[in-house]
């Protein structure tokens, strides 16, 4: 599929040729900002596999005309699911550690408060911080051509966040710490190589509280290190985002021979 990606939700479900208006947000981006016009052609997607091929009819104020292609489910082949936990920080860093989440693939995204985090969310900000990440997301979908948003969500500790993962035995997880971890990524991916999930937990700019050490290691979460560098939280993640789709993801073609000798040397 080819053309600009816009997300839209609920897909239009019209039969091929038939047209459908476009309001919001999508019919702004495309003719305010891509400034498109009649005839150029566009992709619709939701967010949860489902596209759509559109041409532009015509354009309005407020509102964009579109006539219906063919539909398609865009499959997440040898996709493994990424959990990436986040501890509260700077909201123009967990704005880039949102953006560069999605277009790392990770499945969802959690936020919460950890015992050394500078910066709390009541509920009502918490709702606002929500629906802004909400929208960097998307548009980080639309620009990346993946089609499966993660889920965002709030919990107001750590200790609420690990009781939503369960006994969740089936998921690899684990908790970034500065220099006293005991593996690095490769040790720890020599020691698992298959897996069917993955948890990946990145704290605050003071790091973990010896506490809360303590609670990732009761729930089974393994201890890593992400270099001799004292990483920013946004960086972080991104850092073990993009090594944990090395190892364990797609971010290389699993296809190609040369990738297990890499994996080896």
């Amino acid at each position: 599929m080819t053309g600009k990606r816009f997300f839209v939700e609920p897909l239009p479900s019209g039969e091929p040729g038939s047209e459908t208006v476009v309001r919001g947000p999508a019919a702004h981006h495309m003719a305010r900002v891509m400034r498109l016009r009649a005839g150029d052609s566009v992709i619709l997607q939701d967010g949860r596999g489902g596209a759509r091929e559109a041409i532009l009819a015509w354009v309005g104020a407020s509102e964009v005309g579109l006539t219906l292609g063919r539909a398609v489910f865009e499959r997440r082949e040898g996709f493994v699911p990424i959990t990436l936990a986040l501890a509260y920080a700077k909201s123009d860093r967990l704005d880039l550690a949102v953006r560069q989440a999605v277009e790392l693939g990770a499945a969802r995204v959690d936020f919460f408060r950890a015992a050394r985090s500078q910066y709390a969310l009541d509920a009502s900000r918490g709702r606002r911080r929500l629906d802004r990440w909400k929208r960097i997301a998307e548009e980080a979908l639309c620009q990346c051509g993946w089609n499966w948003l993660p889920e965002l969500q709030l919990h107001d500790r750590l200790e609420t966040w690990l009781e939503t993962l369960g006994n969740a035995t089936e998921s690899l997880k684990l908790v970034a710490l500065e220099k006293r971890a005991a593996r690095d990524l490769l040790e720890t991916w020599n020691r698992f190589r298959s897996i069917s999930a993955l948890v990946l937990a990145v704290g605050p700019e003071g790091g973990w509280s010896d506490e809360e050490a303590g609670l990732f290691r009761a729930a089974g979460f393994h201890e890593v290190g992400l270099g001799p560098r004292i990483l920013r939280v946004e960086t972080a993640a991104t850092v073990f985002l993009a090594a944990a789709q090395m190892l364990w993801g797609d971010l290389v073609d699993r296809s190609r021979r040369d990738v297990e000798r890499f994996r080896r040397s």
